[in-house]
């Protein structure tokens, strides 16, 4: 199909907000006349893009294409869903009203075996999953749940999305997640990309506070039938761990050495749980691979105490 753009010149009868957000050009796709309009710096959401294609349409009598260097596969099928024209130049091509519909060709692969969550987004899927605050859907919202930093949470936002775990979308300048499978089968499709939330394992001499989360197989023991071990252990964020152990007079010693175990975490223990023990989703993630079988078998109980 012969394609002619060039930059367009009727800018001045549009909406200002639609001049800001986009750099539009006129295209003759074989010989339908369009318009092609480009994000210039912040990227709307599927639906808002959905809404300034139909002013453009409305406004210009012409069909408007968004057109984009990237699309990642949540966004991919949110405009497909919602019918929005779009090319990624080289590399996808999606006008129904063309009867060009290669959308077959860009499905998401499915993600490889290894391809696992980042901890700050398991740390949003298990907030979901446990039911911390049904009401949480914004960046902001997550980041005072989970003391992550918003732009975190955000990041993590694009993640499940990406995994096809979560929707995103973008509604004025704030992201707006939501989930859409049942809790069990969300857990179901994110089982194999869980990550143990253990970055590492200190062998402590000194007065561990009393109200410190505890940890991996102390708080196994405590959610299961599983033995009581000899040494307590419990969990901190790892980005305060210097800090508390200089506070709390900890000295870190040999293995074997010390009266407790300390296990830093890639987040916050104490933002998925109202217990002295650690939340059982991340209790889980930690166990589930384990070579001990009786740790295995552990670990699926704690399934059990998990809202459904």
């Amino acid at each position: 199909m012969p394609v002619q753009i060039t930059p367009w010149t009727g800018a001045a009868a549009l909406p200002v907000y639609v001049r800001t957000l986009y750099t539009l050009y006129a295209a003759q796709l074989g010989e339908r006349a369009c318009v092609l309009f480009k994000p210039t710096q912040d990227i709307p959401g599927p639906v808002d893009i959905a809404k300034h294609a139909a002013v453009l349409a409305r406004t210009l009598g012409r069909l408007a294409i968004y057109t984009t260097a990237g699309l990642s596969a949540y966004q991919r099928a949110q405009l497909t869903r919602l019918s929005v024209p779009f090319i990624v130049p080289d590399n996808q091509f999606y006008v129904p009203a063309l009867a060009i519909d290669l959308r077959e060709r860009f499905q998401q692969q499915p993600a490889a075996p290894g391809e696992t969550l980042t901890p700050a987004a398991q740390a949003v899927l298990f907030h979901h999953l446990l039911r911390r605050r049904e009401t949480a859907q914004t960046p902001s919202m997550f980041a005072q749940e989970l003391n992550h930093t918003a732009m975190t949470a955000g990041r993590a936002f694009e993640t499940l999305a990406d995994l096809g775990l979560a929707v995103m979308e973008r509604r004025g300048k704030e992201k707006h997640i939501q989930f859409p499978l049942p809790r069990r089968a969300l857990f179901a499709a994110a089982k194999h990309r869980l990550i143990t939330p253990v970055r590492s394992l200190k062998h402590v001499r000194g007065p561990i506070p009393a109200h410190w989360i505890e940890a991996g197989e102390s708080a196994l023991a405590a959610r299961t039938d599983l033995a009581r071990p000899q040494q307590r252990c419990v969990a901190v964020d790892a980005r305060a761990w210097r800090e508390v152990m200089r506070r709390c007079h900890l000295e870190e010693t040999a293995a074997g050495e010390g009266e407790a175990l300390v296990e830093t975490w890639a987040y916050d223990p104490t933002s998925l749980t109202n217990t002295r023990q650690a939340d059982p989703l991340s209790l889980y993630a930690q166990f589930h691979g384990a070579s001990d079988e009786r740790l295995v078998m552990a670990a699926e109980q704690l399934l059990e105490q998990v809202p459904w």
